[in-house]
């Protein structure tokens, strides 16, 4: 399985998108979307596997937004998940490194209406944890 690393353009996720596929990842981080009138939590996953079919992907990492709250909200930092989730081309804002990129879109592939989530494996966590619960509370 080849690992994508080429300045953050997705590009093997191109061959799904419009499909739902399933996704395994560990949970680095919790942060949230920057639109000034909607906030939501986002999440971090590393090591993420991609697959469809008998299609599989693995790259580096992927971020998501969570929009609708999953049945668990005790998906903590450190958990590896799994969850289903639609692969959706989006474009970049332009570089503005010569005038030609003013005139080339951009694009970027991520993934969007993440659910059906299950935690395959709890990170051996100390008292103090950051949850998924935690960072809906911080958008709120």
């Amino acid at each position: 399985m080849k690992v994508l690393q080429k300045e953050g353009i997705r590009t093997e996720l191109k061959q799904f998108v419009g499909k739902t596929v399933k996704i395994v990842g560990n949970v680095k981080k919790f942060g949230a979307t920057r639109h000034p009138s909607c906030n939501y939590p986002t999440m971090l996953l590393t090591n993420v596997i991609v697959r469809y079919g008998s299609k599989s992907v693995k790259i580096d990492h992927l971020w998501t937004v969570i929009k609708r709250l999953p049945h668990t909200l005790d998906i903590a930092v450190g958990d590896r998940i799994g969850f289903k989730a639609d692969v959706v081309r989006y474009s970049l804002l332009p570089a503005f490194k010569n005038k030609n990129d003013i005139l080339h879109f951009r694009y970027n592939y991520g993934v969007a209406n993440p659910r059906d989530f299950r935690i395959i494996r709890r990170s051996v966590r100390s008292r103090k944890r950051t949850t998924l619960y935690d960072a809906f509370l911080k958008v709120l």
